[in-house]
């Protein structure tokens, strides 16, 4: 049985999945991964799992062109 994932991202939660990344851009998961496999997201892999760190999609999201972020 697969259990869904929260809607909601804890606060303190310092990694984050690719799901979780997708649902604060508001984009895909192939579009996740283009970022993280074009050097413009940085993850980390656990095993076999690739999580994003908080502060580096912070940092990503503070990069981005003001009109970007207000679409």
């Amino acid at each position: 049985m697969r259990i869904s994932s929260p809607s909601v991202i804890p606060p303190e939660a310092e990694l984050l999945s690719i799901a979780e990344v997708g649902r604060v851009l508001n984009c895909g998961r192939d579009t996740v991964y283009r970022l993280v496999s074009g050097g413009h997201l940085p993850s980390v892999l656990l095993l076999s799992v690739r999580r994003i760190r908080r502060s580096d999609l912070d940092t990503f999201i503070a990069s981005m062109p003001i009109a970007a972020r207000d679409v």
